[in-house]
């Protein structure tokens, strides 16, 4: 990726990431309850890995036996190296940073210009689970700003694969899963999203990306991951305890002390089903019920937002509208968009096979030209072979066959 064989680069990324960290004092509950605690733990000598089980304070004991340490891990060594606990939540400014690059490089693959890919790229890095969870200890921006990396990674894999693209690949798999337990699930939606589109379109390559992406999640889960997942599945019977359990070892919400629901909920969602949960967590006003504004969820109409939305944002832990105050909106325009785009692809295919076909018949020279390698009567397989590199003047017969979908003689 960009940026990653720049040595200075990469310590100026580091540098300016403690600066930033030590310049905000951590005031989120979470932060300072539970991930700030097990940093001190493992810097005063608990080692996770010996002592998965070691006794805490019961209020919070299992949350830092059986959550995901992979940012603990990284803050502990930066808190045993500087002895500033503040300078210790400097990762989620590295990743940000990461994410920009990676993003960055994708798009840029994909041929839009350095102008656009930048943009592209800070719009994913600076999204708001990121940014407001920047000056604190929390691992949601961290999970997102992996996942992010895994994406674009992914992306460059299938058009460009090369060793330094596949290592980051695997390193972002690893890093997610290891950021925050629901990470392992929304990796794996996007490793199913990868393999569809595999079975799909790049049936060539389905075997590589399934060994690829198993072995990405054994090494997060079993070998970088085996506390949390390897540990809380011998010692309480389920990789993903305290929220989900066994009938010897029942989770929070099967013992009704599910903290979300009793603490972190807006009052008028308690007991709604998800589906409506969902409608007013993506249509709602901005907030954080039950604390702040108030304690109900209210439901907003797209794009009808003021400076108070947006300076609700401050706050780290904003539960209605988390994605941002205008993604309800684009939401709805990227569904409106998407419906109306399809007849236009399907026109300007037909239109480019046209044009094609008067480029081959204007001259003997042009019979030769990249377009007319690949002039086809049907549209969408000209529009796709006249694109491509490997169609060019230079290639003939099967050559020519197979750029444009077809078998070779």
């Amino acid at each position: 990726m960009v940026g990653l064989g720049n040595p200075a680069l990469a310590l100026a990324i580091v540098g300016v990431s403690l600066r930033l960290a030590a310049a905000f004092f951590d005031m989120s509950w979470d932060g300072l309850w539970c991930h700030q605690t097990a940093v001190y733990q493992i810097v005063d000598g608990w080692n996770p890995l010996a002592d998965p089980m070691r006794a805490f304070v019961p209020h919070l004991q299992d949350w830092v036996r059986h959550y995901a340490k992979g940012p603990w891990y990284v803050a502990s060594a930066l808190y045993a190296s500087t002895g500033d606990i503040e300078m210790a939540k400097a990762a989620p400014w590295m990743a940000l940073a990461a994410t920009f690059f990676a993003v960055f490089a994708a798009a840029a693959d994909f041929g839009m210009r350095r102008g656009g890919a930048a943009l592209v790229a800070a719009l994913v890095s600076l999204n708001p689970v990121t940014v407001f969870e920047l000056a604190s200890f929390l691992v949601d921006g961290l999970m997102v700003s992996f996942l992010a990396c895994f994406v674009a990674a992914l992306l460059r894999w299938f058009r460009r694969p090369s060793p330094l693209v596949l290592a980051v690949m695997v390193a972002s798999a690893v890093l997610c899963v290891n950021a925050k337990q629901t990470g392992l699930v929304y990796l794996c939606f996007a490793c199913a999203a990868g393999g569809l589109h595999a079975l799909a379109a790049r049936r060539d390559v389905v075997v590589k990306y399934v060994a690829i992406q198993t072995a990405s999640l054994l090494l997060g889960v079993v070998l970088f991951g085996f506390n949390p997942y390897v540990t809380n599945t011998v010692h309480r019977g389920h990789p993903f305890y305290p929220m989900l359990g066994t009938r010897a070892f029942p989770g929070l919400a099967e013992r009704g002390e599910d903290p979300i629901e009793r603490w972190e909920t807006a009052r008028n969602m308690i007991g709604r089903s998800r589906i409506v949960r969902l409608g007013y967590a993506l249509f709602g006003r901005p907030a954080a019920p039950p604390y702040f504004p108030g304690t109900d969820a209210v439901l907003m109409r797209p794009l009808d937002v003021g400076p108070a939305d947006f300076a609700m944002y401050y706050f780290h832990d904003v539960r209605i509208s988390g994605f941002g105050p205008l993604f309800s909106g684009a939401f709805l325009l990227s569904l409106v968009l998407i419906g109306s785009t399809r007849p236009l692809v399907a026109v300007s295919a037909t239109c480019i096979s046209s044009r094609n076909r008067e480029i081959c018949a204007s001259s003997p020279s042009n019979r030769r030209s990249m377009a007319c390698i690949c002039c086809s009567s049907d549209p969408d397989r000209s529009r796709r072979c006249s694109a491509r590199p490997c169609a060019s003047a230079r290639q003939e017969g099967p050559a020519r066959a197979t750029c444009c979908g077809r078998k070779p003689p």
